[in-house]
C-alpha cells in the first residue's frame, strides 16, 4: 500500500467547512488520499500556490505523482523539477516516490534558468520536489506564480532533523493560496501513532544529508524528544 494512501483523513486548522461548501479559507490540512480530490478543484486556477509539506516519509511525492497525473489525464501541460542533488533512486529525469513509483521530471541545480525552456513557457502546471534544497525557490515561484501566472506546486520537508527551518521553503507560507500538511506514521511506536518530525540516526549529524530509510526515520513528538534528549 502506497504511503499517501496509509495517512489519515483531512481535518483543517480552522473553522471546519462541510463537504460541497465554497470557502474563503487558505489554510487548509488535508491528509491521506484526499489531496488528490481536493486539488482537482484547482486545475483550472492560474496565479496559484500550494504547498505540500510533511516529515520524511508521509507522502508528498505520491501526491506531487496524483496531482502530475490528474493535469495529464485532462491534456493540461506540466512540467516538474527535482534538484539535481538527490540521487537516491538515481540520476535519471524521473521524481520517484519511496515505492519506486516514478514520474518523468528535470534534474536542476537552480530553478530560474528553466524560466525561458519551452517546456515551462507551455507548463500550465509548475511542480518542484523537495523545495527546501533549491537556493532560488522563493524568487523562481513568485515570478512562476505573480509574473508568469503559472499554478505551482511546491512539496518538501517544513523541518530538518533538528526541527529547525529548511532552507526557504517557508518562505513560501505567507504567499500560498493553499498549505497541506501531510504526516507519517511514527516508526519507533510502529503503532499508527502520527509523525510529525524526521528523526537523522546518529551517524549523520549534517543538516544536509540527502538519504532514505537508511539515514532517516518518521517519528512522534514523544519519540523525538526521548531520541535526542
Amino acid at each position: 500500500m502506497d504511503l499517501l494512501q496509509q495517512s489519515m483523513c483531512y481535518v483543517r486548522i480552522q473553522q471546519p467547512v462541510l463537504r460541497g461548501e465554497s470557502s474563503s479559507l487558505n489554510y487548509s490540512v488535508y491528509l491521506g488520499s484526499k489531496i488528490g480530490a481536493s486539488h482537482a478543484r484547482m486545475t483550472s486556477k492560474p496565479m496559484s500556490l500550494e504547498l505540500i509539506l510533511g516529515p520524511m516519509f508521509a507522502g508528498k511525492t505520491s501526491a506531487l505523482q496524483t496531482i502530475i497525473r490528474r493535469h495529464q489525464a485532462l491534456g493540461l501541460s506540466c512540467v516538474a523539477y527535482k534538484p539535481q542533488i538527490d540521487t537516491r533512486y538515481g540520476e535519471d529525469e524521473f521524481i520517484y516516490n519511496h515505492d519506486h513509483v516514478k514520474v518523468s521530471a528535470q534534474s536542476t541545480q537552480k530553478l530560474l534558468p528553466n524560466c525561458n525552456t519551452p517546456e515551462y513557457v507551455a507548463a500550465r502546471l509548475v511542480i518542484v520536489e523537495e523545495g527546501q534544497f533549491f537556493s532560488d525557490l522563493v524568487e523562481f515561484v513568485t515570478r512562476a506564480v505573480e509574473s508568469d501566472k503559472k499554478h505551482v506546486v511546491v512539496a518538501g520537508l517544513d523541518g530538518d532533523r533538528y526541527r529547525k527551518p529548511f532552507g526557504d521553503l517557508l518562505q513560501l507560507i505567507p504567499l500560498a493560496d493553499r498549505i497541506t500538511k501531510l504526516t507519517s506514521f511514527c516508526k519507533v511506536c510502529a503503532d499508527g501513532t502520527p509523525a510529525l518530525f524526521t528523526y537523522g540516526r546518529p551517524a549523520t549529524q549534517d543538516t544536509v544529508c540527502v538519504g532514505g530509510a537508511d539515514v532517516y526515520m518518521p517519528v512522534c513528538r514523544k519519540c523525538y524528544l526521548s531520541l535526542t534528549g
